[in-house]
């Protein structure tokens, strides 16, 4: 899965995001799947797949559905995965965005020094 800085870019572009709050739900995407392709929507608290919707409408998801039968009933299973192929199609890479920084105290580097003056 692509994980890392092109999903960030990815996300701080489609959403126009700020690159810090990109990340965040990256990793957020990232501890849900686990290291899986596909999840069980099952296994999904109700905000989290609210989150997935947004994510499904600006096709960074996608979900499939399966049909079964359990004791003569018609049921559906919905399995939620990353749409890489998307991904990809739009280009998305880690150059398309300024470089994401490894240390995130970066943050406080960028204030200016008055910033830090107590008042």
């Amino acid at each position: 899965m692509p994980w890392g800085a092109g999903l960030i870019c990815a996300l701080k572009k489609r959403f126009d995001m700020m690159l810090e709050d990109a990340a965040g739900l990256a990793t957020t995407l990232e501890n849900i799947f686990d290291d899986k392709d596909e999840i069980s929507d099952d296994t999904i608290d109700r905000s989290v797949r609210s989150l997935f919707y947004a994510l499904e409408q600006e096709r960074f998801l996608r979900v499939r559905r399966i049909e079964y039968k359990d004791e003569g009933r018609v049921l559906r299973g919905f399995y939620w995965s990353l749409n890489n192929s998307e991904l990809e199609k739009d280009g998305f890479e880690a150059t398309a965005c300024r470089e994401i920084p490894e240390d995130p105290s970066y943050i406080y580097k960028r204030l200016p020094a008055e910033s830090w003056r107590r008042g």
